[in-house]
């Protein structure tokens, strides 16, 4: 499929993306030609990343999207993907409790019933780190974390690759920060650290 969504607006685009992926029920493989990265987390596998016609990456989404590579790195829609299971909900508020690995996140979107497969999209602008455990705030999800990888994307701001888990055994986030965010508080890679996550800018 080679770009099959490229001239379309994006309400159009909402309504096509889950007939595609309904394809995937069929088991049948795909090679989805894009340069959306949207299009890319919501229905890749594995996936290969081109530079001028050449091959410069393959391998899992959630692994290749977690790596700081600049390739993937540059733009605001940077994210990572996230394979997860449906544990709780509350209705009262509108969310979903995800199970993912390292932890529960709490996410205002989307619905489903529990036992439920669920991808979760982070983006890297929705993600903050913290030295110290943070009080209470009106962010709902806060796990330790190890600092694992960390580019510098331009002079002023920095790509972060926070684990969830204090070893750093979890699901990778990234998280796009300022260069003053990231050298006052003293972060560094191999750090343990508190990553926040808005439930809101979760999809």
């Amino acid at each position: 499929m080679d770009e099959p969504l490229s001239a379309l607006d994006r309400r159009t685009k909402g309504e096509i993306l889950p007939l595609i992926e309904k394809l995937q029920h069929f088991a049948l493989p795909i090679f989805y030609v894009t340069h959306d990265m949207t299009e890319v987390q919501r229905l890749a596998d594995q996936m290969v990343l081109l530079d001028q016609g050449r091959v410069v990456a393959v391998g899992l989404l959630t692994e290749l999207q977690a790596d700081t590579h600049p390739m993937l790195a540059t733009g605001q829609e940077t994210a990572v993907s996230l394979q997860g299971v449906i544990a709780g909900c509350e209705d009262r508020f509108g969310l979903l409790r995800v199970a993912l690995t390292g932890g529960h996140i709490v996410s205002a979107v989307a619905s489903g019933a529990i036992g439920d497969q669920m991808r979760v999209r982070i983006l890297a602008t929705d993600v903050s780190l913290a030295r110290d455990p943070p009080g209470r705030s009106s962010i709902l999800n806060v796990f330790p974390a190890r600092i694992i990888a960390m580019n510098s994307l331009n002079p002023y701001e920095v790509l972060a690759s926070p684990a969830l888990r204090e070893d750093g055994s979890g699901a990778r986030l990234l998280a796009r920060l300022s260069q003053k965010s990231w050298q006052e508080p003293g972060f560094a890679k191999g750090q343990n650290v508190f990553a926040q996550i808005r439930s809101v800018g979760i999809e």
